[in-house]
């Protein structure tokens, strides 16, 4: 049979919901204060929690993160790069302003530089390696955010635009991004042996500059402070931002029993060290590692029509033709029922169910002897994560056996007589014809032999 592809764009043709009788009852999402959130498994792409994740804000100094990515791709951790006046003129937080007065052209280690833009979220640093890429000491920072943004691209963060090289945004409303874009970045970032080390550093730690000083800073990673409320071993680490156009802002990467979960809370309100972003944060990576998926199923907005997909239901009806005598005679059509192999599941939150797309791709045999004759599958495709489920029909050799013929059907007798006539005379004007071929031929050869024997 001819291969068909069935395509259902969920969002705009039918409504969704979640089936809680086969599988184990949602638990209840959690009320957060950010305007922003997101989890992902990070082995998956499946989205877990999800608030408004595609809207485009600001991402404060969050943004570091991306530029701590680049320099694990265009340094060795040990180079020295050369301190430059636009890293000098950064606004704190900043080594430069705040702590030390360092004198451009100063050779500071690329390690230092990456301590303190992730732990004291220095802003001169983050300029720094920017002004020695690629020329060394080269004051501009033009090719370093076009690389950010390069990089931002392939990585999959299509809604990310980077202005600035730590956050700031106090010239521009241009520099933003995603709290789904920003679970991308850290989903990377978590990759970095580098990140990850500094990440994990104690509170405090201590950061050498050569030829100036030994810097201390805390980590502000309150998860990995003991003895507080928010301790939690399992945090791999977090970058925290604000700004008054981006509010406090938080990226954190967790891993419990070999399971990656990133988080993303933005825009959230400033209070007293910073608990509610915290709590927040704390709040849905419980939930989501507590979540599990739910069945799916949907309902058809015109008719009413609900569709389960669970295991052996039936989700649609195909219309095949076929022939009488299977491979000739009268084109017959036979509504083929698709049944689904598997349960499919996702997770039940909005954002899910706004970008779920289903496909049928399918290539119909209707005689296998299969008692289920696997026919094609049935793809759901979530923003990243995409389920192959086969799909079957009923209908085979056997049933098929039913409805087609082999052998002509039985002729009445005066029928059975009129073909007998009908085959008499046929063949008595074949023999005519060929008695009169060899007559013709039998003449020609006489007379080409008289004419040659003249």
């Amino acid at each position: 049979m001819k291969k068909q592809l069935l395509s259902l764009l969920m969002a705009s043709t039918m409504l969704l919901s979640f089936s809680k009788t086969t599988f184990a009852e949602p638990i209840p999402e959690p009320q957060i204060v950010g305007k922003y959130a997101i989890t992902v498994d990070a082995s998956t792409g499946e989205v877990i929690y999800a608030k408004d994740p595609d809207a485009r804000v600001y991402p404060a100094s969050v943004t570091k993160v991306m530029t701590a990515i680049l320099v694990e791709k265009l340094f060795k951790i040990d180079d020295m790069v050369t301190y430059t006046q636009t890293a000098k003129i950064q606004d704190p937080s900043s080594i430069n302003m705040d702590i030390v007065d360092i004198p451009i052209g100063q050779q500071i280690p690329v390690s230092a530089a990456l301590k303190a833009m992730m732990l004291y979220s220095a802003n001169d640093m983050t300029e720094l390696v920017a002004t020695n890429y690629p020329t060394k000491g080269s004051d501009s920072n033009k090719e370093f955010v076009a690389l950010m943004n390069s990089e931002a691209k392939v990585l999959g963060m299509n809604s990310t635009n980077f202005v600035t090289t730590n956050g700031l945004d106090d010239n521009t409303n241009e520099h933003l991004t995603t709290a789904y874009d920003l679970s991308i970045m850290a989903r990377e970032a978590a990759k970095y042996p580098n990140i990850r080390a500094v990440w994990q550093l104690p509170n405090p730690t201590n950061i050498d500059f050569p030829g100036l000083t030994s810097v201390q800073v805390g980590n502000p990673n309150k998860f990995l402070q003991q003895g507080t409320d928010f301790y939690d071993p399992s945090c791999v680490g977090v970058k925290s931002g604000f700004t008054d156009k981006a509010g406090r802002c938080l990226l954190s990467v967790f891993e419990r029993n070999g399971r990656q979960i990133v988080g993303i809370v933005l825009n959230c309100e400033t209070s007293y060290l910073n608990q509610t972003i915290y709590t927040d944060m704390k709040n849905i990576i419980n939930y989501s590692y507590q979540a599990q998926r739910s069945l799916l199923t949907t309902t058809e907005p015109a008719t009413g029509k609900v569709t389960s997909y669970s295991k052996d239901s039936l989700l649609t009806t195909i219309p095949v033709e076929y022939k009488e005598y299977i491979t000739w005679g009268k084109t017959k059509t036979i509504d083929v029922p698709v049944y689904l192999a598997e349960d499919a599941s996702i997770y039940s939150n909005a954002f899910n169910l706004s970008s779920l797309n289903v496909k049928y791709n399918y290539d119909i045999d209707l005689f296998k002897d299969d008692e289920k004759n696997i026919i094609g599958t049935v793809t759901i495709q979530e923003r990243e994560r995409t389920t192959n489920i086969p799909i079957y029909t009923n209908i085979n050799s056997s049933v098929m056996k039913t409805l087609t013929k082999t052998v002509l059907p039985s002729l009445s007798k005066s029928t059975s007589n009129s073909i007998y006539i009908y085959t008499a005379v046929a063949s008595l004007s074949v023999a005519v014809i060929t008695l009169g071929v060899i007559v013709h031929r039998n003449r020609k050869v006489k007379r080409n032999t008289k004419n040659k024997s003249l």
